[in-house]
């Protein structure tokens, strides 16, 4: 199974302003969401991810991000068993994006 490559906040910023095509998955659940979201981040709770494979864009680079960086590198590297071939984990998760860039 290929491994799914990190991303800081930083080049996550960067990717998005340069690609505009970057899809960026929130898979937190409804209740870590208060907080804030990415702006233009598509909510799917990550235990819906298996059953919503199909809604996912089959090319391109996906973003996943949990609150913390853990769950998201799991589901990157399940996703990239699933032939994603360009996904990556935020690394520390939502609680690194900071205030500024909250929708």
């Amino acid at each position: 199974m290929p491994e799914p490559t990190e991303i800081s906040v930083a080049e996550l910023r960067e990717l998005l302003g340069n690609s505009p095509h970057t899809f960026v998955l929130d898979i937190r659940e409804l209740e870590e969401l208060a907080g804030g979201m990415v702006a233009g981040a598509v909510h799917i709770p990550m235990n819906d991810i298996p059953e919503r494979l199909a809604e996912l864009p089959a090319e391109g680079p996906i973003v996943v991000y949990c609150e913390h960086g853990m769950r998201s590198q799991m589901v990157a590297e399940w996703m990239a068993g699933q032939d994603f071939a360009d996904v990556r984990s935020l690394t520390g998760g939502f609680s690194r994006w900071g205030p500024g860039m909250r929708a």
